[in-house]
């Protein structure tokens, strides 16, 4: 668990997401079809499960310190079932954070997966 909000913090989990999600794909996949829905579906669990998404706490820390704090809207979503902060400041997290991850992501991941698989 993370024991501070800091931007450092922020941003070290960001490529952490990313960089084990590459990791993983290639470690558990059968082939690169197969690794590059893997990353896919690890981000979007790791985002979805991340502590600067669960509490709100560090969501609201986490919008500060993120480049992608209108991803939300940026993607075009609804905000007219927020009825609470905490349902707020959780979703708008989960987009931005999961904008900072992709922003993230080297640019050659995908090579880099086929080239693990040929």
């Amino acid at each position: 668990m993370i024991e501070e909000n800091t931007y450092r913090d922020y941003w070290t989990n960001v490529e952490s997401i990313g960089a084990d999600a590459v990791q993983e794909a290639m470690q558990h996949s059968g082939d690169a079809n197969e690794a590059l829905e893997m990353v896919r579906e690890h981000i979007d669990q790791s985002v979805d499960g991340s502590y600067w998404v669960i509490y709100t706490h560090a969501a609201a820390k986490g919008l500060i310190h993120s480049d992608n704090e209108s991803a939300f809207f940026d993607h075009g979503m609804d905000a007219s079932g927020w009825e609470d902060y905490g349902t707020v400041v959780t979703q708008l997290m989960y987009f931005a954070l999961h904008q900072d991850v992709w922003d993230r992501m080297p640019n050659d991941w995908e090579e880099q997966i086929e080239a693990h698989f040929e």
